[in-house]
Parts: structure tokens; C-alpha cells; sequence
């Protein structure tokens, strides 16, 4: 019903009676004539819009109840779509890991995924980013808004490996991506990065050096 709903805002129907009909409808949301028909008894007898019908033909006018329904559809995709139109910077200060970072990113089983999906052959380690403000943390949590690259997880005869998600981006200006895996002992304010480069190198970072991540928005 959402897309009849849909295709009567924008004939104007949230906002006064608007002349329409099961053809018309039927067309713009891509089903049959009938099936329109009966979906619009639906949407009245679920009080979400109100009919008049006369000898040229019928008007609707969508309800305060299917109105409050939009409102909240919008408010839940607001934040979505407002943080995918801008860019992401999180700062934070580099520190030492275990070291299975490199392990992992140079298994076969994920190597081949980054190599064909990231464009690039990472530097066997990840480097390590603790967050240490509040918006840091916040602009971390938004991160999953944005579109990702897929690395499904695979199994060996060992065990089964999870997957991840990665995000294009810049670390002190240099290409990289960040890896939000699904499977991971860290909390939430660490973040991953793989690159092609050693980025300890390229960028003369130290455990405590402050980078700037910028996540693209493609």
C-alpha cells in the first residue's frame, strides 16, 4: 500500500482532494487495475484516506493518521540520508595491536575479496586508532550509513572466519579503507584500517601520533 500512498502525495493528496482513478494508479505503481481498486478500500477502511465519489468520477485526500505515518517514516530516514550527503572525519591517536590484524588480512581467503572489491593488495597489518572524544566515537557509530564493501567470511578446514565491512576513505590524506569486521575483540572506540601502503611509514606515524580518517561517501 506504501506505494499508492507514495503516488498520491505527489498528485497532492496530503494536502487537499485530488481527482484520480484505479487506471491512473494502477500505472504509476506498477500493478493491476483490480489490485488498485482493492487497495484502496484497504487504505479507507484503515481510515488512512478519505474518498468522494460523484458522476465525474472520485477524489481522495490522504487522512491525518496516513499523514502521522509519513512524518514518521521521514524521521527514520532523515538521519540516514542526511549522513550519507555529508563526510564522515573521525581523529584519533595510533597505538600497537596484537599484531592479528596482519594475520588475518593476509589469509587467501580475505587477501583475494580486498584485492578484487578495494582495488588494492593491503599491507599485511591493520593500523589501530583509538578515538578519544565523545563526537569521535558518535562519527564512528554513523560509519555503517554509508555504502559499504562486502568481504564475506569463509571457512577452512581449521574453522570458519567472519566477514566485514569496508569503507572507503583517507587517512591523513593517503587512499585506505576502514574495516568494521564482525567478529572483533575491539571496542567501539577502535578503528581499523587497512591500505595498500604501510601507513606507519608512508605517514611517519608513532604509537600516539593523531591521524584524521575521512570517509568517502562512495
Amino acid at each position: 500500500m506504501e506505494n499508492l500512498i507514495y503516488s498520491l502525495v505527489k498528485k497532492g493528496a496530503h494536502e487537499k482532494f485530488v481527482r484520480t482513478n484505479t487506471v491512473e494508479l494502477a500505472s504509476e505503481c506498477g500493478m493491476s487495475q483490480q489490485t488498485a481498486s482493492r487497495k484502496l478500500i484497504e487504505l479507507e477502511n484503515n481510515k488512512l484516506i478519505e474518498r468522494k465519489i460523484d458522476r465525474h468520477g472520485q477524489s481522495v485526500r490522504l487522512t491525518q493518521k496516513a499523514l502521522e505515518g509519513l512524518r514518521d517514516v521521514y524521521r527514520n530516514l532523515r538521519p540516514v540520508f542526511e549522513t550519507a550527503a555529508k563526510k564522515i572525519t573521525i581523529e584519533g591517536k595510533v597505538f600497537s595491536g596484537l599484531g592479528e590484524g596482519g594475520y588475518y588480512v593476509g589469509m587467501p581467503g580475505y587477501k583475494k575479496q580486498f584485492i578484487q572489491k578495494l582495488g588494492f593488495d593491503p599491507y599485511p597489518g591493520t593500523l589501530n586508532v583509538k578515538l578519544e572524544t565523545e563526537r569521535d566515537i558518535e562519527a564512528k557509530a554513523q560509519i555503517e550509513s554509508l555504502p559499504a564493501v562486502r568481504i564475506e567470511g569463509f571457512s577452512d578446514a581449521k574453522r570458519t572466519y567472519g566477514g566485514a565491512n569496508c569503507y572507503n576513505a583517507t587517512v591523513n590524506g593517503v587512499d585506505a579503507a576502514v574495516l568494521v569486521i564482525e567478529r572483533t575483540h575491539h571496542p567501539a572506540d577502535v578503528v581499523e584500517v587497512i591500505s595498500s601502503h604501510f601507513l606507519r611509514k608512508r605517514l611517519r606515524l608513532n604509537d600516539g601520533s593523531t591521524v584524521r580518517i575521512l570517509l568517502k561517501n562512495e
